[in-house]
């Protein structure tokens, strides 16, 4: 979905740099920006651009979400510690997209998995001790 406005933006002629709160010289170019009595010409000139948004479409959002609950899956299993912080950094963007409830659900229990992991793979490693 876009979202799409025209907005009217001021343009010194000389240079072509955008001119705000009408000022007497160009900061650009320092040129005067009265007009002048004896030309005809146009010292500023009205220009209209489109602007478009973009939103964030649902599939780009549904794939980082993804990645965050199959690395919060992971954490638990293998390597916690990485795959915690990944799926707090695609909490993070989550919650940068718009969604900021689903984000934050998403780093907080990217984190308590992440804890969790590490206490399973504790006790995995005590019960099964390895001499060298």
């Amino acid at each position: 979905m876009y979202n799409a406005r025209a907005v009217t933006m001021i343009f010194f002629a000389n240079c072509g740099n955008k001119l705000t709160n009408n000022p007497k010289f160009c900061p650009s170019c320092g040129t005067s920006t009265q007009q002048q009595a004896n030309t005809n010409e146009p010292i500023v000139s009205n220009q209209t651009a489109n602007i478009t948004a973009s939103t964030p479409t649902a599939s780009n959002t549904m794939t980082i979400k993804l990645i965050g609950w199959i690395s919060v899956a992971f954490s638990l299993l293998l390597v916690p510690i990485l795959f915690a912080a990944l799926s707090v950094i695609m909490g993070y963007m989550v919650k940068k997209k718009g969604e900021d409830t689903h984000g934050t659900v998403l780093m907080i229990v990217g984190v308590a998995a992440g804890l969790f992991g590490v206490l399973i793979g504790a006790m995995i490693g005590a019960n099964n001790p390895v001499y060298y």
